[in-house]
């Protein structure tokens, strides 16, 4: 006899999200600045979604069978707009007076640097970038000036300030199949698998483009684009084409990345409840009071509508930065007193209030393909990997489960995810700083760690011993030149900023081809190949409702890794996109201890109970009863940092890489001390006696700090990240004490009082580490507050409920 149950659901929902403009006038006191022109706060977007859903499911039970197959079926059109690229460009016109990018303040403009403590006339060698941006803002120095400009879709410019649109449509497919074989009374078997796919969108107007080898005409993909780049530059080459954006509708592709059709997702598992009445087995197993499980399943991710939908809106043609970068002195035919428009930096930079007005970025016409010019007449391009792959997660869990005395349930298991093809981004122009000198086999790598190292000792720019990849690959400038214009990148490690300095010279200066591409600053692709790892083992003991109790108490002991989480959820690339295992090491949330447990106790008093008066007077006794959540676990990575430019991933999205320990992290502690003052300029930001907090994670900062290095380019192949010290552990306890009294036949009052943080533990925020900014070293100066409250001390709330 076979039964069985069809459901059918047609579904449909809509979501619109947008930014209401604030009032200058009545909400100044809220922005940063007098006028903050950030793009990620200065900004506005709108987002409107449409969901159309179809699903049918089906179960059939056939003998010990029970088939579950079906499909769901979605449509989603999205439209988005907005007046920003991300990062770097609004539809209003931003000037950025700044230092490092594109103006470069040379060693005779600045102090010298000090070359051990307590050296006087001088700055320390942590502060030349702080200086370097200070002097050009206090001059009004110029960097940049850039506008987000916008083209319809047979690229014509439309007026400055209009929006940027993509109206999408996509279809997602889902269908599956699945059956429970119930084998015996005490051994089931589940086994089934599904299969996805889901369509790159169709934007209404094919406002979508390709990045393209302008010289070939092929489609780039981030594999072998890089892969191309790192040969050239291991036999002492540069691979550097010219570079082209090709719309959709021209490129004879009809979408913008390929459909993923390897989606297979099996599954099965196994669950067996056995039987054992004596002997061994009898006491460890018993009679139908254990069970074991095991399963193995492989998950495919779905992609959300900013990798398939925004990304590649934000492309370069329909979308373009327009961008004068480091304007001369002379830019608008103004000059200044004292401009010197041949001359170096900072007399031939443009100054505000000197040099006449601003130069303006041309908008000119252009046809398919698109390319843009010398220099960086775009600032940056988003892009999807035309080979771009959905992500996998490989599941494996094995459980044993115990039944207790006492309505207890003890459990113990194993549980490991496996990511694969998880999505990343990518930076096409990262620095290739492993290129090779084919004179004297001498690497990039091997030459800066050289004059770095010098230059962090104290030694003077001009006295560094010359370094043959300079001398040759920078003819008639050299190693002195290098070390004395650009000092501040190579003592912290600022090596896009050294690299773009670099390319500009070589191709302007001295006709050398540049190692990066100078039509655009930043080459972001989004793309997947990312890996991680985790394994946990999980205890759990659970007492279900009896005399008046029930608890829960859960262990975990687990490891994550991965290759810096941030790169698959936000817009941040890795330190270098040639080598991501380069930041492999524990995820951010690895906690290596989590332990949690929630309970409830009604009290034994009235009607019924132990304590009773058998009188009115019960009514007061009974319906007590007191719950409570215990929450403490280990804390989580903690790297100190030495910058987010060390093996030249990028300018804007780059993530910072942890220096290396000299000693295992493992004996530094993550607790707090205090009074702690700092010494010798590190960790002097918290001494009590100027305003510091006197909080420290360290009782003697400046010995941890001295007990890391910075990252040497031809020996270190992991950063610090894969070796981190752990930030703070933390506790909480939230308590609960309540009346439950009957008034009526089905009518009740109830009333708790809830403590949350009824200690008033304080749980510290881990502080900042970074080599860059040794006086804020360890200092602790906030504390850990709930997202749902704005203090982190002792909450008290009362409750009042009436049941009926």
């Amino acid at each position: 006899i076979a039964r069985g149950v069809v459901l059918v659901e047609l579904g449909y929902g809509r979501t619109a999200a947008g930014h209401v403009a604030i009032n200058l006038a009545g909400d100044g006191g809220f922005l940063q600045e007098p006028i903050d022109v950030d793009t990620q706060r200065a900004r506005t977007q709108g987002i409107l979604d449409h969901s159309y859903q179809f699903t049918e499911d089906v179960t059939w039970i056939k003998g010990n069978h029970t088939l579950q197959f079906g499909s769901t079926i979605r449509y989603l059109p999205t439209f988005h707009n907005r007046n920003d690229k991300v990062v770097g460009s609004l539809t209003s016109l931003v000037a950025a007076l700044d230092a490092g990018r594109f103006v470069s303040i040379p060693a005779s403009a600045r102090p010298p640097t000090c070359s051990e403590p307590g050296q006087a006339n001088c700055i320390s060698q942590f502060d030349v970038t702080r200086w370097n941006r200070l002097y050009a803002l206090t001059l009004g120095l110029v960097d940049n000036i850039n506008i987000l400009a916008v083209r319809d879709g047979d690229l014509n410019p439309l007026p400055l300030g209009t929006q940027l649109i993509a109206d999408t449509t996509l279809w997602a497919y889902e269908f599956y199949a699945q059956d429970t074989w119930r084998v015996t009374p005490s051994l089931t078997l589940t086994y089934g698998l599904s299969y996805q796919w889901q369509t790159p969108p169709k934007e209404k107007l094919g406002r979508q483009t390709f990045v393209i080898n302008n010289e070939t005409g092929e489609i780039l993909t981030s594999t072998s684009y890089l892969e191309a780049k790192r040969e050239a530059a291991l036999r002492g080459d540069v691979f550097n084409p010219e570079l082209a954006y090709m719309p959709i509708n021209s490129s004879g592709r009809s979408d913008i990345f390929d459909i993923d059709w390897n989606n297979v997702g099996p599954r099965a598992a196994v669950a067996w409840n056995p039987s054992f009445t004596k002997g061994l087995g009898g006491w460890l197993f018993g009679d139908r009071k254990t069970v074991l499980r095991g399963g193995f399943g492989i998950v495919y991710d779905r992609l959300n509508t900013v990798q398939s939908v925004i990304i590649p809106m934000l492309g370069v043609g329909f979308a373009q930065t327009l961008s004068v970068n480091g304007p001369n002195c002379d830019a608008t035919n103004a000059p200044g007193p004292g401009c010197d428009p041949s001359g170096p930096d900072p007399v031939s930079a443009f100054r505000v209030g000197v040099d006449g007005t601003l130069p303006l970025p041309s908008f000119p016409e252009v046809s398919a393909p698109v390319v843009p010019g010398l220099v960086f007449s775009e600032l940056l391009s988003f892009q999807v990997d035309p080979d771009f792959e959905v992500g996998t997660n490989y599941s494996i869990d094995f459980t044993i489960q115990r039944e207790l005395p006492g309505n207890m349930l003890f459990e113990i298991g194993w549980a490991a995810r496996f990511g694969r093809d998880l999505p990343q981004s990518k930076n096409l122009n990262s620095a290739p700083f492993f290129h090779v000198d084919p004179a004297s086999g001498q690497s990039f790598a091997e030459a800066f760690d050289a004059i770095a190292t010098q230059l962090r000792a104290g030694t003077d720019p001009a006295n560094v011993t010359p370094q043959p990849w300079f001398e040759n690959q920078l003819p008639g400038l050299g190693t002195a030149w290098a070390a004395s214009n650009f000092t501040s990148e190579f003592v912290d490690g600022l090596l896009s900023d050294l690299f773009l300095s670099m390319n500009l010279t070589r191709a302007f200066g001295l006709g050398l081809p540049s190692f990066n591409n100078l039509q655009v600053l930043e080459l972001f692709q989004r793309t997947s190949g990312g890996r991680s790892n985790y394994h946990g083992l999980l205890v759990t003991l659970r007492k279900r409702m009896s005399r008046g109790l029930t608890f829960d108490l859960n262990y975990t002991f687990s490891k994550s890794l991965d290759q810096v989480g941030a790169v698959q959820n936000s817009a941040s690339y890795f330190s270098s996109s040639f080598f991501p295992d380069l930041e492999y090491g524990p995820s951010f949330f690895d906690r290596t201890h989590v332990f949690n447990a929630h309970w409830l106790y009604e009290l034994p008093a009235g009607r019924g109970h132990l304590v009773s008066t058998g009188n009115w007077f019960d009514k007061f006794l009974g319906g007590w009863y007191v719950s409570g959540i215990f929450r403490a676990f280990s804390g989580v990575p903690l790297i100190v940092s030495q910058g987010d430019q060390v093996f030249g991933g990028g300018i804007i999205f780059a993530f910072n890489s942890g220096a290396i320990p000299l000693r295992d992290p493992s004996e530094f502690s993550n607790s707090t001390h205090s009074p702690v003052s700092g010494s010798n300029g590190v960790g002097t930001n918290g001494d009590p006696a100027n305003g510091g907090s006197g909080i420290n994670m360290f009782s003697n900062p400046e010995a941890v700090f001295n007990s890391f290095r910075k990252i040497l380019l031809s020996k270190d192949g992991r950063t610090g990240r894969a070796n981190p010290l752990r930030g703070f552990p933390r506790w909480n306890l939230d308590m609960s004490l309540g009346k439950k009294t009957t008034v009526a036949e089905n009518v009740n009052i109830v009333f708790s009082f809830d403590f949350f943080n009824i200690f008033n533990h304080v749980d510290f925020n881990n502080p900042s580490l970074s080599l860059l900014n040794p006086r804020a070293f360890g200092v602790v100066t906030s504390q850990f507050i709930q997202p749902n409250r704005t203090e982190g001390s002792r909450w008290i709330q009362f409750g009042f409920r009436v049941e009926f």
